[in-house]
């Protein structure tokens, strides 16, 4: 639980759990957290907030929070924002939510550049309907964290409207021709699909 301001850049945070709310992270009423270039990841919550659950203000930029839980019966398994609470989103991915969907919104809700969900319940996302289409596994894909590249057609693939901001999660620069359009573009999330990452 955060109780001050906190700010976490290009980092993991997986497999965690919490009785109540905000199993990879719970931001406390009147408190900020910054997460950039970061991944949360197959995080448990018994409660609401499987991945982040927020009383406070939550900022993302450039993070994927995918595949995380809220159960039995919880709301938000990837993004839970309680009525005291805000979030802002900026060019990030929460998808792929195991239980308890992948937005719970009753605070609100801030975005920029574009974000994407994969079942529409994350409001002025874009969604892929396709969650197993977005990345692959979490493992090391090199860097010093775990994350989750993108599939080499994954609708993340320089889909970002604005400019890039500095390296992806595993330290590689941004702005390579993801999607092989012929125009360079960054990806949405923490990881950056470069040309080496291809089979």
């Amino acid at each position: 639980m955060l109780g001050g301001p906190f700010a976490g850049t290009r980092s993991t945070w997986h497999e965690n759990e919490a009785r109540i709310a905000g199993g990879g992270l719970y931001v406390a009423e009147n408190a900020i957290a910054h997460i950039a270039t970061s991944t949360i990841s197959d995080n448990t919550s018994f409660g609401e907030g499987g991945g982040i659950a927020s009383d406070g203000e939550v900022g993302l930029a450039g993070s994927t929070v995918f595949e995380n839980w809220a159960r039995p019966g919880g709301d938000g398994g990837g993004l839970s924002i309680g009525e005291t609470g805000a979030a802002f989103s900026r060019a990030s991915v929460v998808a792929g939510s195991r239980s308890g969907g992948d937005c719970s919104i009753r605070g609100e809700l801030r975005t920029s550049d574009r974000n994407l969900d994969s079942d529409g319940s994350c409001p002025q996302f874009v969604t892929a309907r396709d969650p197993l289409g977005l990345f692959h596994d979490l493992k090391n894909y090199g860097g010093d964290t775990p994350t989750h590249l993108p599939w080499e057609d994954s609708p993340v693939l320089d889909a970002r409207i604005g400019a890039c901001d500095g390296p992806d999660q595993r330290g590689l620069a941004r702005g390579e021709d993801s999607d092989r359009d012929g125009a360079p573009g960054c990806d949405l999330g923490a990881v950056e699909l470069r040309r080496a990452d291809r089979p």
